[in-house]
């Protein structure tokens, strides 16, 4: 097969707090929506394996969780580019 490789990626970035916020109302519309993330596997990254202590996840707020997420995404989009 012939690959073409005339493709552009866009990746918009929105800020943490508005995403978050966003992200956690949407998550709260159905039961579905608030249980996927938890059920399918490295639906978001684990943080255990990138630096955040257990203990320290347990401390953390949802949002707070969510933003280190949103983050975390984003450094790995930017460094791929």
């Amino acid at each position: 097969k012939k690959i073409n490789n005339n493709f552009k990626i866009v990746h918009l970035v929105r800020s943490p707090e508005d995403f978050v916020t966003s992200f956690m109302n949407w998550k709260n519309q159905s039961w579905r929506k608030f249980i996927l993330p938890y059920l399918i596997p490295f639906w978001n990254p684990v943080p255990l394996f990138h630096g955040v202590t257990f203990i320290r996840w347990l401390q953390m707020p949802k949002f707070e969780k969510f933003c280190w997420i949103w983050t975390f995404k984003n450094q790995l989009f930017d460094e791929l580019k």
